[in-house]
């Protein structure tokens, strides 16, 4: 008697992992979304077995209330393999399509940042790191600070531009370069080969260390940012931590065409794209690459590539009771 169908397949939401699913000859059933559904309908034009894949999984869905779990009745999986092969298997087109958001222009406007310089001859975007420290010690031109009654301290290789307010219990040690009509507010930190673009949030409590940040960018409670580049227009909830280096030697890879990458960083935090908005007290471990107008739910503790355009929902379980009268 044959075996049972063993079918492999790729969570289109989340292109670095692999989950085996052993089901029945006549029913499949796998990890997808409503968001991978979406992400693998931009595909179906390339592979027509895909197109009546999908267009059979939706029927299911509405047919059954957008009940996910009896979706998958009645489509057999030889013709879910068929339809998906070399697509989500060994052709890895999906990895293919983030090829794309490693160049600096595929994340970032560079019109959005006075320093688009610094990505002249970056091959990947992370490369821009690579050159920061040196591209602020050539061109930041320290000027007079006027901040008013405020006890601040800021080092002697700082630009601060006009316009910017500067509050009370600020630290900038520099070099730094921060642009026009920012707020650097309470108790903000900012260390070593900063650059802050105009129209920025810097908020209270939070720490940024050699990094760059576009304009109208939005950091207002309690982060911090190490080693990463924050595209126009982000925003970090109150409390998002950039970790920017791994608990074992060696430099941050990322995934590129399914094998690990070296970015030749041993400091590496996040790129976040530009309209990115990242939840409260959200976690982005090293190398994360978050893609133009993606959005992350609060406590997501997230690693790897997020395409342009999507959503992470973190949806933790939760219990309610009823409280009991003790003693």
């Amino acid at each position: 008697m044959p075996e049972k169908p063993f079918c492999v397949y790729r969570h289109l939401s989340q292109p670095n992992e692999f989950t085996t699913s052993r089901q029945h000859e006549n029913s499949f059933s796998c990890g997808f979304g409503l968001t991978g559904l979406r992400q693998a309908a931009a595909f179906t034009e390339k592979s027509p077995g895909l197109l009546l894949f999908v267009t059979r999984l939706w029927q299911n869905i509405h047919s059954n209330n957008s009940d996910l779990s009896t979706a998958f009745n009645g489509i057999r999986p030889l013709q879910v393999c068929k339809g998906l092969e070399g697509f989500l298997f060994a052709g890895r087109r999906l990895s293919s399509s983030f090829k794309s958001m490693f160049k600096p222009s595929d994340l970032f406007d560079l019109s959005q940042t006075e320093h688009a310089a610094l990505f002249e001859g970056c091959e990947y975007a992370w490369d821009a790191l690579k050159k920061l420290k040196a591209y602020i010690e050539a061109n930041v031109k320290p000027s007079p600070h006027s901040h008013g009654n405020a006890r601040v301290f800021i080092g002697d290789q700082v630009f601060i531009g006009e316009g910017t307010v500067i509050e009370d219990g600020v630290m900038i040690k520099g070099p730094a370069i921060i642009g026009k009509n920012c707020e650097i507010r309470h108790n903000a930190y900012i260390r070593e080969h900063v650059i802050i673009g105009d129209h920025c949030v810097i908020g209270n409590s939070c720490e940024f260390k050699h990094s760059l940040l576009f304009n109208n960018g939005t950091i207002p409670h309690f982060s911090y940012v190490g080693d990463s580049i924050l595209g126009y227009k982000a925003h970090l909830g109150a409390g998002v931590k950039i970790s920017n280096v791994k608990l074992v030697p060696g430099n941050v890879t990322v995934d590129k065409d399914g094998k690990p990458f070296d970015t030749g960083l041993r400091k590496f935090g996040a790129l976040l794209g530009d309209h990115t908005d990242i939840g409260c007290n959200a976690v982005l471990n090293p190398g994360s690459i978050i893609g133009r107008n993606s959005s992350m739910y609060p406590n997501t503790n997230w690693r790897g590539i997020l395409p342009a355009n999507m959503i992470v929902k973190n949806k933790a379980a939760q219990e309610v009771i009823v409280r009991r009268v003790r003693g």
